[in-house]
């Protein structure tokens, strides 16, 4: 969800607090002969967001779902309300997601191909961003909290690549503001409070990155 209702946002953008970003310099950028690992934050037609990354390189144990995606190259997850993620969007869906959302979902897509020729239509906008070690796994961690667990610890399936997740949507808590809190644990100065539509978000993420696409 995003460019496609933000005509509801502008009021709220006006309460939004401003300043400059501050992130982490001991996580980011990565000091020069650090060992560095990828993301790409990738926007969906203008209105979803997600973050892409190596599977391999995700540390084991802090992504309950990752074996369901075993000899992937590369995943992609997002999250979001699950109305408005997984039904096609109505004023009446967008109206309750952004002011009243009772449960929320992330979206994993695992696939081989590379970044560029996965998402090759022009309706996708990418941008990466090299990420030191601890900075990647702080990222990666702060993914694996987002699951929603049973009483067995496992993660809650709801098929077609969608699972149960914690945490609650709203309007100034969107996909966007989620990458963006993805990207501030990493220890990028990114402004989180600001990101809950997608060009907010992307142009912080091609300040501390590289626009690809």
């Amino acid at each position: 969800m995003g460019l496609s209702y933000r005509h509801l946002l502008g009021p709220a953008m006006a309460v939004l607090f401003a300043g400059c970003a501050t992130g982490d310099r001991s996580l980011f950028p990565p000091r020069a002969g650090e060992e560095k690992h990828t993301v790409w934050v990738v926007n969906h037609s203008a209105r979803h967001t997600g973050i892409a990354l190596v599977r391999a390189e995700i540390p084991k144990g802090v992504w309950p779902a990752i074996d369901d995606y075993k000899g992937k190259k590369y995943l992609e997850v997002g999250w979001g309300d699950d109305d408005g993620y997984r039904k096609d969007l109505t004023s009446g869906i967008v109206a309750k997601a952004l002011v009243h959302s009772t449960r929320t979902v992330l979206l994993f897509d695992g696939f081989d191909a590379p970044i560029l020729e996965n998402f090759k239509g022009p309706e996708y906008h990418i941008v990466r961003v090299d990420l030191s070690r601890r900075g990647f796994d702080r990222l990666c961690v702060f993914i694996g909290k987002t699951h929603a667990l049973d009483a067995d610890g496992k993660p809650i399936r709801l098929g077609d690549d969608w699972y149960r997740a914690r945490g609650t949507y709203c309007i100034l808590n969107t996909c966007n503001t989620w990458v963006a809190k993805g990207l501030k644990e990493a220890g990028c100065p990114v402004q989180t409070a600001w990101c809950t539509l997608p060009g907010p978000l992307l142009r912080d993420a091609r300040r501390i990155g590289v626009e690809v696409k």
